[in-house]
């Protein structure tokens, strides 16, 4: 008996590992968001090197989960993804990373926004031409797009040809660029500066729900309005333009 067990063992393990090897995608390493966008671990950096060769990659999510800090191949392998037509969608702290500032040069700020509204802190609404202080730009990312509730929490403002996706400017007067697009090569990066995770004890935003981002709750669901059409445009526009 220990003579079979040990010719099936033998038989046995090397067809597991050929499962492993050839079964599983190099973009489980990465965390899956929807189809073709992928969000990027900490500990899953050297992923950057070979973004070619993960098979349905057309967005890369960068947020607060990525490290702060990227080396130079790990960027400039980005980038030269994002030149053949890669979207990069940095929100959250993802904004602040190194990665960013290699790719194309930005300019983060914090904004302080006061609703145009009570004054007070907390979500927005926004209707395209609703108002003219909160404006939905005229953009391919904003096709489909009528309403968008947000939580704004940084500006892009003074950052040199980015496009403008969604603005702002609060009961005082400050102005913001929230969301905005470079382009890069045939790609883009995603610049969105609104709240995404809340992990401080303190200055928590009133209504804002980390596991609701940008979304308002309505007879007791939560409605994100047109955020999802928002993303469906990021992904078309990277399988549209992505050449490997």
């Amino acid at each position: 008996m220990n003579r079979t067990l040990n010719k099936l063992t033998h038989l046995l393990i090397p067809a597991l590992l050929t499962l492993l090897m050839f079964g599983s995608s190099p973009t489980t390493a990465l965390g899956q968001v929807v189809e073709g966008a992928y969000r990027l671990p900490s500990d899953q950096i050297d992923q950057l090197l070979s973004l070619d060769g993960l098979p349905g990659l057309r967005v890369l999510i960068i947020d607060e989960d990525a490290p702060e800090k990227f080396s130079d191949a790990h960027s400039q392998s980005v980038k030269a993804w994002v030149e053949r037509g890669g979207v990069v969608w940095a929100e959250g702290k993802g904004v602040e990373t190194s990665l960013l500032s290699q790719i194309a040069p930005i300019v983060v700020k914090n904004y302080d926004y006061h609703k145009s509204g009570t004054g007070e802190k907390g979500g927005e609404l926004v209707v395209r031409g609703g108002a003219p202080h909160l404006v939905i730009s005229d953009h391919p990312l904003t096709e489909g797009v009528e309403r968008l509730y947000v939580f704004p929490r940084r500006t892009f403002s003074g950052t040199r040809n980015a496009l403008p996706i969604l603005e702002m400017t609060d009961s005082k007067g400050n102005q913001g660029l929230v969301i905005a697009s470079l382009s890069i090569g045939r790609g883009l990066v995603i610049l969105d500066g609104t709240s995404r995770k809340q992990r401080r004890m303190f200055h928590k935003i009133p209504d804002f729900d980390g596991d609701h981002p940008n979304a308002v709750k309505q007879d007791g669901s939560w409605n994100s309005y047109d955020w999802p059409r928002l993303f469906e445009n990021a992904k078309k526009a990277a399988e549209l333009a992505y050449q490997p």
